[in-house]
């Protein structure tokens, strides 16, 4: 699991997105996941970030949804929301999954 620089994307660092210098790390770990190509790979950050264009930008190898999430949610109380992005490598899944998950993910 991997977390990303949340700045870019929260308020109290502007909501600058891709262009902000910060956002560099998470461009790197795209570039890492593509040339390791793990079987998974899971990315916490804030519910603001960008996660259309990470999933366009791993769409070449990897499938996943996300899911936005609290400790609130469980009962805990800590209101500090979150984003959780699974990508599984489609070298891993065989067709009938990759259709599945395209499907749902379109």
């Amino acid at each position: 699991m991997s977390g990303v620089n949340c700045q870019p994307w929260s308020t109290a660092g502007k909501k600058l997105g891709w262009p902000d210098v910060r956002s560099l790390p998470c461009l790197v770990l795209v570039r890492t996941i593509l040339c390791i190509e793990p079987s998974g790979v899971c990315i916490e950050c804030t519910p603001a970030f960008d996660f259309d264009t990470l999933q366009d930008l791993l769409a070449a190898k990897y499938l996943g949804p996300c899911a936005r999430t609290c400790p609130l949610d469980i009962g805990l109380p800590v209101r500090r929301p979150r984003l959780y992005m699974w990508f599984d490598s489609m070298s891993c899944l065989d067709e009938e999954h990759v259709d599945v998950a395209s499907c749902l993910l379109a």
